[in-house]
């Protein structure tokens, strides 16, 4: 027999046993028995597709299960060990039986739920002196409705839920009369409301600060009853009490909180090994990398790097990056996969590197070194700093762990300090509240050119790699900078470096002034990125007009050729001159479409970018604008992302003007629910025109300006 991974499990005394048996439900819909650490019993289950839950009846004895068909089926335990029988008492060398299939497995009843189950659970069983009218009811949870089944499989009722639940538990409750007694439901939904129902009657509700993966009510902590403890997504316990008058007795919380679990040892008695020897926890994969700007001995025939497309400022030597790699665990990992993704206009020389092997311990860290450079009349704008890194692996147990790295480029990679340019089309000044420092103190990893004079102190030029020059020029009366640039775009990735090296240079200020503050006091230049997404949008437009002309173009090309073929047949064609200059003149059309389209998609990488990169420099001042905490800024980028995808039928118009419209909406005080459906429930259409989404935008911006906060 072949051991696959579990995915659930669940116990009770199956057959009427005197003990609890366990039943392991595997990731193939295969069940297993286990009886003491042996195998009793094992059953693959009829029309599986994914493992989802699965409860015992102790009532009828018997198994509920939910099929492909989204039907809950009732399969009888006597029937699953009718449908197998055992050779012998005898067992393989891993110590589990050989079974054989002797008949197919049928269900005892079965019921539509219309939807996936998330739960399956019986109502608790409660001794009463009538045991006769001591019943079990089926509650089976599945998307915004709760069904309630017999244990014969009939239908008794339906609770029907307004939101979607992700966690839920069956608790008893006081007896009302007599031989009689009932219990109440507890749902949690994905906003963190918790839900009691008797029966369809809710009874109460509350929010907690989380929605709860998990919970159960506890019959007594710390001599305290009634308390109800959920988990959060992030591995945080809370305990809440449920009931109208506070709890006399303090509860003492020994435990600590957010703790990572895969940090923590564990151990595990392993009945297959020798004596009680104990798993060890498994060790991680660790990772962090450096980038710098210096000289690397590269290996021989190792990496090489096209020297044409390097231009005078950037030399394929200087740019490098450091990757370091352990294993934290006891014994070595086999068969490490690291790929890199590096910002735009950065390029590596190597995207994918293999660890044959790699051993635990600090000493057995691995530096791989990486070659990065920038093609020669690059056109786009850097967007981003980060380079991301990731490796992938497998465990000694069979599962499949990665851990991702990033690292900040450097501004020397992307720039290169040249002689200014006074002519600029975008200017945006920076306040700060200290005394300018000089310029070449704050830039001196930057590469100068041969021909930079010397007194660099108030007016510094970076030029990039696809030839946009960038100056800063300091006030130094006013403690101001002024960023000037022919593209809008180009200037955040100086702006945000100026910010940083600024920060860190009065960082270590014993001053009695008030803390070191940039700012921004200007208006917005919402009109700039205005422009900059009206281009985006008319290269997407074009692109779209031309695949149209393509797929005509071939259809008519398919055509000719099908009425060729039907005129090559007949026993006397006629003259094919015609329909010849028709292929022809056809197939010069193709090929035109052909290549209009190759030029647009160059054309729109180039404006993908640039849009990328103005709306990098928009987010930086509406942050020194209006100085917006971090949560804020995470909030804000949510609404209008920086990061603009390749997509041409629904791009990153369609996708913002959504995002800013369900959120003006939130704003105004619409109904949220009706918002929310609206948003999920309907088909994005493509923009014919960018009017929609500049309206969002300036609405965007003006409710920032009243003081509005955002939060994710």
């Amino acid at each position: 027999m072949t051991l696959t991974f579990a995915a659930s499990m669940f116990y009770g005394k199956f057959g009427r046993s005197n003990s609890d048996l366990v039943c392991v439900q595997s990731m193939d819909g295969l069940l297993t028995v286990y009886n003491h650490g042996a195998v009793t019993l094992t059953q693959t289950l009829p029309n599986f597709l994914i493992p989802g839950p699965i409860t015992y009846c102790s009532e009828s004895d018997s198994f509920l299960v939910q099929n492909a068909c989204f039907e809950l089926e009732c399969f009888s335990y006597q029937v699953l060990e009718a449908s197998y029988v055992s050779h012998g008492s005898g067992s393989d060398m891993h110590g589990i039986a050989d079974f054989t299939t002797r008949s197919a497995m049928e269900a005892d009843w079965r019921i539509s739920l219309t939807a996936m189950a998330t739960h399956i659970a019986v109502s608790a069983d409660f001794t009463t002196e009538d045991v006769n009218e001591t019943s079990e009811d089926i509650y089976a949870v599945a998307e915004r409705i709760v069904t309630v089944i017999s244990c014969d499989g009939i239908l008794k009722k339906q609770i029907f839920l307004g939101s979607i639940p992700i966690s839920f538990q069956l608790f008893p409750v006081q007896q009302l009369q007599r031989g009689k007694s009932s219990s109440h439901m507890l749902v949690a939904d994905s906003n963190g409301y918790v839900m009691v129902y008797c029966g369809t009657k809710l009874l109460w509700a509350f929010k907690l600060s989380f929605p709860p993966v998990a919970l159960h009510l506890a019959s007594q902590v710390s001599r305290c009853e009634r308390l109800l403890v959920t988990l959060s997504g992030q591995g945080f316990v809370c305990t809440s009490y449920l009931g109208t008058e506070p709890p006399v007795q303090l509860i003492d919380a020994n435990f600590c909180h957010g703790e990572n679990i895969t940090e923590n040892t564990y151990s595990v008695n392993n009945s297959q090994n020798l004596g009680n020897e104990l798993i060890q926890p498994l060790g991680l994969v660790q990772m962090h990398a450096e980038v710098s700007v210096r000289n690397m001995q590269l290996p021989k025939g190792g990496m090489r790097i096209p020297l044409e497309d390097f231009d005078g400022l950037h030399d394929p030597q200087h740019f490098t990056a450091q990757v370091f790699v352990s294993y934290s665990g006891a014994g070595r990992v086999e068969n490490i996969q690291l790929s890199l993704a590096p910002p735009a206009p950065l390029e590596c020389t190597q995207q994918t590197y293999r660890i044959a092997s790699l051993g635990g311990g600090s000493d057995c860290t691995i530096c791989i070194p990486l070659a990065l450079f920038t093609r020669k009349n690059t056109c786009s704008v850097p967007a981003d700093q980060m380079i991301a890194i990731a490796a992938t692996y497998i465990t000694r147990t069979g599962e499949p762990c990665n851990v991702l790295c990033e690292a900040c480029v450097p501004l020397a990679v992307f720039c290169a300090a040249v002689p200014a340019i006074k002519s600029a089309s975008h200017r945006v000044t920076l306040n700060t509240n200290r005394m300018p420092p000089q310029l070449c103190s704050l830039y001196r990893d930057i590469k100068f050119h041969s021909l930079l004079d010397s007194d660099c102190d108030n007016v510094i030029c970076l030029r990039h790699s696809n030839g946009i020059h960038v100056t800063i020029i300091v006030s130094k009366k006013t403690g101001r900078y002024r960023l000037q640039s022919a593209h809008f775009g180009a200037m955040w990735i100086v702006a945000r470096e100026l910010i940083k090296r600024l920060c860190t240079y009065f960082e270590g200020d014993d001053s009695e002034q008030e803390s070191f503050k940039v700012s921004f006091t200007d208006c917005l230049p919402i009109q700039d990125i205005f422009e900059t997404i009206d281009r985006h949008h008319a290269t997407r437009s074009r692109r779209e007009t031309l695949s149209f002309e393509l797929g005509s173009c071939t259809h008519q090309y398919r055509i000719i050729q099908k009425e060729v073929l039907l005129q090559v047949r007949e026993k006397n064609p006629v003259s094919l001159a015609r329909i010849y200059a028709l292929l022809q003149g056809t197939t010069h059309k193709v090929n035109h479409a052909a290549r209009g389209i190759k030029s647009v998609d160059e054309l729109f990488a180039e404006a993908r970018h640039a849009l990328s990169s103005s709306v990098q420099m928009m987010l930086l001042l509406i942050f020194l604008r209006f100085g917006l905490e971090n949560h804020e800024q995470r909030a804000f980028r949510s609404f209008l992302p920086p990061l603009v995808p390749e997509a041409y039928d629904q791009g990153w118009e369609e996708l913002t003007s959504a995002s800013l419209d369900f959120l003006l909406r939130s704003l105004v005080g619409q109904d949220l629910k009706r918002t929310q459906g609206a948003c999920t429930n309907s088909t994005f259409i493509r923009a014919r025109d960018t009017h929609k989404l500049k309206k969002n935008i300036s609405l965007f911006c003006e409710w920032i300006a009243r003081g509005f906060a955002v939060s994710i």
